[in-house]
């Protein structure tokens, strides 16, 4: 998928939203696959985001 990127990243604007996402996905590829190669690591943190939004909303 990476290299699909590479590959793509010059037929876009670099300012344009797909552009941005683009370069984005490119420089964090390694970063964005950790979860591929641990099992132990979930995909998003909606358990931790979902635990603090009483907090960031006031209401603790």
């Amino acid at each position: 998928m990476d290299q699909w990127i590479s590959a793509n990243m010059s037929k876009v604007l670099p300012k344009s939203p797909i552009g941005v996402a683009f370069r984005y996905a490119f420089e964090r590829w390694d970063e964005l696959g950790h979860y591929m190669y641990d099992g132990m690591l979930q995909i998003d943190n909606n358990l931790v985001e979902n635990q603090i939004r009483p907090i960031a909303l006031g209401y603790a």
